[in-house]
């Protein structure tokens, strides 16, 4: 895109039925990051998919300056704060790092991880609180930057 500097905000982008995918808006996603080299330089295109209202902030923030086409994608159905293990929100006063994933919830020794993108974390969180009354163990990690690993 000839070198541009975007920041482009796509709502639409959760898995709620009709909210989200199911109009044209949910297809937005699938463009973004369309694979193309660039010629000059490294490839600054960048996927955020903030998991909540303190994130979202924190993400916008951090990224507003940056260079490269940045795609901010979001739901547009409500989505509740994510809480660490003691009930407050996990993302409040916390910076965000494009490309770094966090650790919502500890996996037990032995146990596996749950890696969820945007609003399926607090689903995923969901789920972990649920396996864990029964008895089985797993962490969640938060991938919030899709496209870098």
């Amino acid at each position: 895109m000839n070198f541009a500097n975007v920041l482009a905000h796509f709502s639409h982008s959760g898995v709620d039925d009709m909210a989200d995918n199911t109009c044209h808006f949910g297809i937005n996603s699938m463009f973004a990051d369309g694979g193309v080299t660039p010629v000059h330089g490294e490839d600054t295109t960048r996927l955020y998919f903030p998991v909540d209202r303190h994130q979202f902030a924190a993400c916008v923030k951090r990224i507003f300056n940056d260079p490269g086409l940045r795609f901010l994608f979001t739901t547009r159905s409500p989505v509740p704060d994510i809480l660490d293990a003691d009930g407050k929100p996990l993302y409040a006063d916390q910076p965000f790092e494009p490309g770094k994933d966090s650790i919502v919830r500890a996996a037990p020794p032995g146990g596996g991880y749950i890696v969820a993108v945007g609003e399926t974390v607090y689903r995923s969180l969901d789920a972990l609180i649920t396996l864990a009354e029964q008895g089985v163990g797993v962490g969640l990690v938060n991938k919030s930057t899709l496209n870098v690993i």
